[in-house]
């Protein structure tokens, strides 16, 4: 049985990754909107492919991956779609790497905005992604139809560049990757 206690404590460690409820002492994971499952599997699909077949790429996962953020506060995050090339993870060793969620900040991430999102919260996860050490993020809004790459230019300045409606972004990081956006905005 959970208690409030519990449940505050799971919904602060993962508090982007699903909408949970306490009921009768049963903590509920609810899944996403049908709308937002789909589009991710549209995203997962294209980033696995260029992963499967990219040999610098060193981890990578979809919206129910997390990752322990390098910041102050300990931040255990999971974005739609995040890739950590190969350089960066074999930073870590082979005991962090099995960590459940190792302790590592991606250098790309993909941000959907749901049904339940504002643009200005996804805009403040991106910020987030960004601070903790991501190289570079796509951030997608299927109902104003913009997207945003955010990229990391130094340590301290994040620049984003904001598109209306625009086919494909390409990466910048992650070197040849072009996300096909028929179907997600």
């Amino acid at each position: 049985m959970a208690s409030p206690r519990d449940f505050v404590a799971l919904s602060q460690t993962t508090p982007n990754c699903y909408r949970m409820n306490l009921s009768g002492g049963k903590i509920e994971i609810m899944p996403v909107h049908h709308e937002t499952g789909r589009k991710e599997l549209i995203l997962g699909s294209q980033i696995h492919a260029w992963c499967h077949n990219n040999p610098l790429v060193g981890e990578y996962g979809g919206a129910t991956t997390g990752w322990t953020l390098p910041t102050e506060v300990v931040e255990m995050r999971c974005a739609d779609a995040s890739v950590v090339l190969m350089t960066r993870w074999n930073n870590l060793t082979n005991d962090e790497k099995a960590e459940a969620y190792p302790a590592i900040a991606p250098n790309f991430v993909i941000e959907l905005r749901s049904v339940s999102d504002t643009a200005e919260r996804v805009h403040e996860k991106m910020l987030m992604w960004m601070n903790a050490g991501v190289e570079e993020g796509f951030s997608l809004d299927p109902f104003d139809q913009k997207a945003r790459i955010y990229r990391t230019l130094s340590r301290n300045r994040v620049t984003w560049t904001e598109y209306q409606n625009p086919p494909n972004l390409r990466s910048n990081v992650l070197n040849g990757f072009v996300l096909n956006l028929q179907g997600i905005i």
